[in-house]
C-alpha cells in the first residue's frame, strides 16, 4: 500500500536511538503482523518504513557505518490523512499505536493518543486503528 505523499507522512516521525540489525529485523517482523491484519481493512492504507543512516561524505564506501533505527508503520485513510503510527516499545516490545487526532486540537488533549497493545496481539493493534478510523473489514 502506498502513501500519496510519503515525505509529508515522514515529517513528524522521530528517528529515536539506533538499534542492532537483529532488533530492527525483529521489530519489522512484528509490524508486518499488524500490516497483515490491516490489509483486510477497507479504507486504510499503510506503509512500513525502515530507516537506515549511512555515515559518508559523497559516495558511501562498502565499509561505511550503517545505523539502523526502529521501523515504523504509517497508517492513513483514503483521503491521505494520517490515522495512526505504530512502533514497538523499546523495553516492553508491545505495540505503541499513536492515534492521530481526528478533529481540531482540544485544550485537554495536548497531543495524539497512544494505545499500548500487547506484543502477542497484532490483530488487536489493527482493530484499534480500524475503529479509530471508522473503517470496516471485508
Amino acid at each position: 500500500m502506498h502513501s500519496r505523499n510519503p515525505s509529508a507522512q515522514l515529517e513528524g516521525l522521530e528517528l529515536g536511538e539506533p538499534v542492532t540489525e537483529a532488533e530492527a529485523d525483529r521489530q519489522r517482523a512484528a509490524l508486518d503482523g499488524v500490516l497483515k491484519h490491516l490489509a483486510k481493512t477497507v479504507g486504510v492504507h499503510a506503509e512500513l518504513i525502515t530507516r537506515i543512516a549511512i555515515d559518508c561524505e559523497r559516495q558511501p564506501e562498502p565499509s561505511a557505518e550503517k545505523r539502523r533505527y526502529p521501523p515504523a508503520l504509517l497508517v492513513y485513510a483514503d483521503a491521505g490523512r494520517r490515522v495512526a503510527t505504530v512502533t514497538i516499545g523499546e523495553r516492553s516490545g508491545n505495540y505503541l499505536v499513536e492515534l492521530a487526532r481526528m478533529a481540531a486540537p482540544v485544550a485537554d488533549i495536548p497531543r495524539d493518543w497512544i494505545a499500548v497493545v500487547p506484543a502477542h496481539l497484532p490483530d488487536q493493534a489493527a482493530l484499534v486503528i480500524a475503529q479509530h478510523a471508522g473503517c470496516t473489514g471485508e
